[in-house]
């Protein structure tokens, strides 16, 4: 059985969701100590347990630990099965966090899945729900895995509420990834959105994206999404596709006190600033890549923009997990490879 340290690097949920869902994958028990030791309240919160239980229920897993607050899990997994699945949370747990912990699993399962999703659909500190489905799933189709996530009704911090179904036709085998630069800037689109909010939110948020990435010099198209969903909120994800077809992206949440419009610029910002590094993948998008790399047949290689902490906690966790070696090199862009 691997001992995991939970505690690690910036020692929060992420180790947990990877830990599990490379122990479905590679068959190998685990077991967790300090889980989130670093946040200001240790231990498993409720959109962490919906996440170890989603993978146990995928897995026909034996779980010790599961409870609120545990700061140790053991995990001892079967064999993932394809097929209809609903998670959710009654709070404002991210669903993209629990995509996060699902999805590896789901797409080398070898077959189609579909899952219904509760809980909030854009929350603070996870990716926004647009970016999964704008970004991160067609990244997931240059490995060879198809899928979809759809929106049923936003759900914002505190009141949650939200709802989403994904859907993946998973592959037996990933193909590695080649991302070492963006190249040349075709387009920038995205989603901005407000529930139960003024129409004009969306479009401040826009105005204040595209009045930064106009000085790209590509066109900026971004469409508004205007909505009754649980509670209120607002937030805006652009992408940058290249010539080539690589797309980097970023997102911005609102929050109450908090100008439309700076919301926007600061989305417009951080893929600018992605876009002049000439990075291969976002600094999201090259932490939820570390997995995917190691499992991959053959050798991956991205670059992004810096190393997080949640990068330095995957790529420590995953060398332990699979004894493949990667190799770090540079600090703005930093590249990422395979030996």
């Amino acid at each position: 059985m691997l001992v995991i340290d939970g505690s690690k690097g910036e020692g929060g949920g992420q180790i947990m969701r990877t830990a599990l869902a490379l122990s479905v994958i590679l068959g190998k028990p685990v077991r967790l100590f300090n889980i989130r030791m670093n946040r200001p309240r240790p231990g498993l919160k409720p959109q962490h347990l919906e996440s170890v239980r989603a993978l146990a229920t995928i897995s026909g897993a034996r779980v010790e630990g599961l409870h609120l607050h545990s700061t140790e899990l053991t995990f001892i997994p079967r064999r993932a099965q394809c097929g209809r699945y609903r998670f959710g949370v009654s709070t404002a747990g991210s669903i993209t966090l629990m995509v996060q912990a699902i999805f590896p699993v789901l797409a080398l399962c070898g077959g189609y899945s579909l899952v219904e999703l509760e809980g909030g659909t854009d929350v603070p500190f996870s990716p926004l729900l647009d970016y999964m489905g704008l970004v991160f799933l067609p990244i997931m189709e240059n490995l060879g895995v198809r899928a979809r996530l759809r929106l049923i009704r936003r759900g914002h911090y505190p009141e949650g509420g939200g709802r989403a179904v994904l859907e993946v036709w998973g592959v037996n085998r990933l193909r590695p990834i080649r991302a070492e630069y963006f190249g040349s800037l075709l387009r920038i689109e995205g989603r901005s959105h407000c529930t139960n909010l003024p129409s004009h939110v969306a479009s401040r948020q826009v105005k204040g994206a595209c009045g930064v990435l106009e000085k790209l010099g590509a066109p900026c198209e971004v469409e508004e999404e205007v909505s009754r969903g649980a509670g209120r909120g607002s937030g805006i994800v652009v992408r940058a596709v290249s010539t080539t077809g690589r797309i980097l992206g970023a997102d911005s949440l609102g929050r109450p006190g908090r100008r439309a419009e700076v919301v926007g610029r600061e989305a417009g910002r951080k893929l600018k600033r992605y876009v002049e590094l000439d990075c291969g993948v976002d600094p999201h998008m090259g932490d939820m890549l570390i997995p995917y790399m190691a499992l991959a047949e053959g050798k991956s290689v991205i670059t992004t923009c810096h190393l997080t902490g949640h990068m330095e906690a995957n790529l420590w966790l995953v060398q332990e997990m699979t004894r493949v070696v990667f190799q770090v090199q540079g600090r703005e862009p930093v590249r990422i490879k395979v030996l």
